[in-house]
């Protein structure tokens, strides 16, 4: 099963398929990826007002200076440590790649990692944005 899994995910990976959820696995799986924690404040997530200029948030800063890499890989570790509410702060990035005026870079692959994967652990807005692997 484990070799199935991850043989998906390879494929998900090569084809820029994505946002992909993954259910226990850990983010130490995916090395030189940008993590953000699910945890996190939502003012982290977003674009900043800063000398009366947009700018990015830190991580997405982080993702495109790695942007010409081939494996540029977004990592929203330990989804279930939040409430299904609290989840919808990622509906844009996993929707849209974006956030604010600020794109994803293309190759981006999202992965979303999350102990359980079900309806009472999982926002389903944010389940139906996934391919669950």
């Amino acid at each position: 099963m484990i070799k199935e899994k991850l043989a998906m995910l390879k494929d998900c990976i090569k084809n820029n398929l994505s946002p992909i959820m993954i259910e226990n696995v850990t983010k130490i799986a995916f090395k030189n990826a940008v993590v953000i924690p699910a945890d996190c404040k939502i003012d982290e997530l977003g674009e900043k007002l800063i000398n009366n200029e947009w700018t990015e948030p830190s991580w997405l800063v982080e993702l495109l200076n790695k942007s010409n890499k081939a494996n540029n890989i977004l990592v929203i570790d330990d989804l279930t440590t939040i409430s299904k509410d609290e989840q919808a702060k990622f509906c844009e990035i996993l929707k849209y790649k974006k956030v604010g005026k600020f794109e994803l870079p293309r190759n981006c692959v999202i992965i979303v990692l999350a102990k359980k994967v079900s309806s009472d652990t999982i926002n389903p807005l944010l389940y139906s944005l996934t391919s669950h692997i």
